[in-house]
Parts: structure tokens; sequence; C-alpha cells
């Protein structure tokens, strides 16, 4: 993509974009020195502070390399430079300055079969040294032993990494199968939807939908719904939701120009709230959320401005709403919406809505406020 801070990305060798990705277009790659890359930014990436790095990644097997390298690929693994990678037999690895001990590598049990997409995270606190790692929204570590140290490197490398030419072992090498949705935070967040997403607003109703749009079933307990300072409700129960399964919630009082977002505070779902007692207030634990309003031009209060926790957490744009129909039911997410900026993902629920096939999405680098879109099964 085309971006505003020199770190745009170039596609090398076999590497291709493809209409298979997970929601829409996604990056391909064969296996053999193939890759995206951001060469030569001229602002390299602050690793030295918290971050998170997430992404949706399908493997064509267990051993595929690579998801995100930032460092300098010139075919010579050093210091300095950090690898995120899927080992063999399907779990993660974070690794820093070469790999070597002192905090320098941490892995994760995560599994991770061929052919099935998986959203993956893996978050990073600078303050405690410690990583943890989601798979589909779910917590699979927290807390793990990591350290970053000094950092000025300046490619940003999707599906390829120095650290395998340094003899590092499996899996720091090229990545075969599919990447799509990457983004890089400059906080580290404790909420990762993995699929799940509201996808539908009905204002006359009070009515809000969820959709699962993972491969896979998640537990949705320990979700919640805010607006301004406050939670709709209670926690949502519902236990189980099976992929491409949706439900609705009615604990919120909604008008006709408002705005919602949606929070997790029991990442790794042991039915407890997670250590600090979170709040729909702190970005950390947002996962998405809409705006919108009836007259095409207000915007309400809590989406206007830089330090509304919905827009500091990059899930929706400054001072945008979306605009639905006098009297229509309300809003939704649509089929074509290019991922980009909240607002432009959604639209007004026509008179007889029908289930919408996802269209053409873009692969997201840093800098970048996206929603992920509806993925609905044929009827």
């Amino acid at each position: 993509d085309a971006s505003s801070n020199n770190r745009d990305l170039t596609l090398s060798g076999n590497a291709a974009l493809t209409a298979s990705g997970k929601m829409g277009y996604g990056l391909e790659l064969q296996g053999s020195n193939d890759y995206a890359i951001a060469d030569d930014v001229s602002t390299p990436l602050d690793m030295n502070s918290d971050w998170s790095m997430e992404a949706w990644i399908n493997l064509d097997q267990n051993d595929d390399g690579t998801i995100l390298f930032i460092g300098e690929l010139d075919g010579v693994g050093s210091s300095n430079e950090l690898s995120w990678t899927v080992k063999s037999g399907g779990d993660m690895e974070i690794c820093f300055n070469e790999c070597s001990g002192s905090g320098g590598t941490e892995g994760f049990n995560s599994n991770l079969l061929a052919d099935k997409w998986y959203h993956v995270a893996i978050t990073y606190d600078d303050s405690l040294t410690d990583v943890d790692a989601y798979v589909n929204g779910l917590r699979i570590k927290e807390d793990g032993s990591f350290t970053v140290g000094t950092f000025s490197e300046d490619d940003i490398v999707i599906g390829e990494s120095d650290m395998d030419d340094a003899g590092h072992g499996s899996g720091h090498g090229d990545f075969d199968g599919t990447i799509d949705d990457v983004r890089i935070l400059n906080y580290q967040k404790f909420a990762f939807g993995g699929g799940l997403m509201i996808s539908k607003v009905e204002p006359s109703t009070n009515t809000v939908t969820f959709y699962n749009a993972a491969g896979a079933s998640i537990d949705v307990d320990g979700i919640e719904i805010w607006k301004g300072s406050s939670r709709c409700g209670n926690e949502i129960d519902e236990g189980s939701v099976a992929a491409g399964g949706t439900f609705s919630t009615t604990t919120c009082s909604i008008s006709s120009t408002d705005g919602i977002r949606l929070v997790d505070v029991d990442g790794d779902n042991d039915n407890s709230l997670d250590g600090e007692t979170p709040t729909g207030n702190d970005k950390a634990w947002i996962m998405g959320g809409v705006c919108w309003n009836d007259d095409g031009s207000s915007v309400d209060g809590d989406c206007n401005g830089a330090g509304d926790p919905l827009i500091a957490s990059g899930e929706w744009a400054e001072d945008t709403a979306v605009s639905y129909d006098a009297g229509a039911p309300g809003v939704q997410l649509k089929d074509d919406g290019n991922n980009d900026d909240g607002a432009s993902d959604w639209e007004s629920i026509p008179e007889f809505s029908t289930l919408l096939m996802p269209a053409a999405s873009v692969l997201m680098i840093v800098g970048y406020t996206y929603y992920r879109r509806k993925d609905l099964p044929e009827a």
C-alpha cells in the first residue's frame, strides 16, 4: 500500500496479491525468497517502547516461516533485528538479536495447522520486558520473558527474515502461504477480536449484532459494549459462537446519533477480569466500534477527538461517522469496504437487507485505521 510515512510496501520474487485472502485480497507467498518490503524507511519503527503486531495467516505447511521481520534484509542475520515466525509444528516464536539468550527469544505453543485461517498477535511491554501472544482473539501466553535492546534498523518485511541465514533453525526463513491485514501499533494491546466483529447496529430496536469471521468457533464471554464512559448492561454471556455464526444483544440504549465500541475484559476466557481492572475508556482493551448519525453531519461526542478511546485505539477515524437514512433500521458493514477508514466500511441498512459476500480489501501496514468487514457465508 502507498502510505504517508515512507513505509510503502514493494513485492519481491513471486510474491503476489491474491483474491483468496482472509478479508478479500491478501499477500500470497511461495516459500522461496518471496516477500513484501518497506525498504530503508526514513523513520525507523520505535521497537524500544510498547508495541503490538497482528496479522491473519494461512499456512501451506506447519513450518511456514516468517510473518514479520524488522531489521536490515541484507542476507546476513545480525544483532538489533526482530523476527516473528511460525516454527516447525505450528508454534510461533518472537526473536531478537540473533535469537540469542538473555530474553532474546520466546516461543508460544500455538499448534497452528495448515490450510486454516488464524488471527495471530504479539504484544510487548517495554517496562516489564515481556510479551503476550494471541490466537483467534484468545490469549495463549501472558508475560513471556523477552527483551528488545537497542533498535535502529529500517526495513519492514512481511514473509522473510535474515535470522534463517544466521542458522537459527526452521521458521525464520520464507513464509509459504497467505498473509493478510498486517498491523503494527505503538501501544500494548490487550484484546484482539480474532474474527469477532460488530456487523450491524439498529437504533430503532436497540439491537447490536455480532459476527464471527474466524475459521473456528470462539468463546465470546467477557465481551462488553461501551458508550462514552459507561458499559452497556452486563458482560456478554453467549459462550461459544461457531465460525460464521451471529448473535445479538439489546443491552444498549442507542440513539440516532451515537457511537459504540467493543471491549474484551477477559483475554484468556478464564471467567475472570484480566490483572488490573480494565475499563472501556482504555484503548488497550478495545477491539472495534462504529459511529453513526441520521443527518449526514453530526458526530457523536465520543468519536470526534484524537483522545477518544475508539479514535486513540486506531479502530476509527477522528471526526467521522456513517450516515443512515432517517427512519431506516440502522447501519451495517458493507461488502465492498476498503478497510482503510471506519466510516467507508459501513452503510445504511437497506429496506430489504441481504447476505453480502466480501469483496476486495487491502494489506495493512503502519499508520492506517481499518475495520474488519463482515465475511458472511453463502446463504
